[in-house]
């Protein structure tokens, strides 16, 4: 099965007055589902959750995504924000992107102008 959809990265910057930030910045990959399975958790909560172990295999010939690898937070898949639980980058130019429960922290800021999330350039996934 093929994949292709939004990689969230949390990427560091500086606001200006010396204090590091993180900003959600996403980017289009494309790739392989290698692995497909998912379950309920029953625990303390009234409703059950929902987990998925998704194993996708992504080609990475994009140099930002080799340096920023370890900012990874999430996938985009099947409409919703996955969490990367473990990334196995041996099987180069591919990374392994192992995906568990949702995806609940920061999301990527609005363009104040457009009111859309920024573009990114160069998607590697065409």
């Amino acid at each position: 099965m093929k994949f292709y959809g939004n990689v969230g990265f949390a990427v560091t910057e500086d606001n200006g007055y010396g204090v590091w930030k993180e900003k959600i910045k996403e980017k289009k990959y494309a790739g392989d589902i290698l692995q497909y399975t998912r379950r309920k958790e029953s625990g303390e909560h009234i409703n059950d959750g929902l987990r998925i172990n998704v194993q996708i295999s992504i080609l990475c010939l994009d140099p930002w995504f080799q340096d920023n690898i370890s900012q990874i937070r999430y996938v985009e898949y099947q409409k919703a924000k996955w969490l990367v639980e473990s990334i196995d980058p041996t099987k180069y130019p591919s990374v392994v992107l192992t995906l568990g429960g949702l995806y609940h922290g920061d999301e990527p800021e609005e363009d104040e102008e457009t009111g859309a999330s920024p573009e990114t350039e160069g998607d590697s996934g065409e």
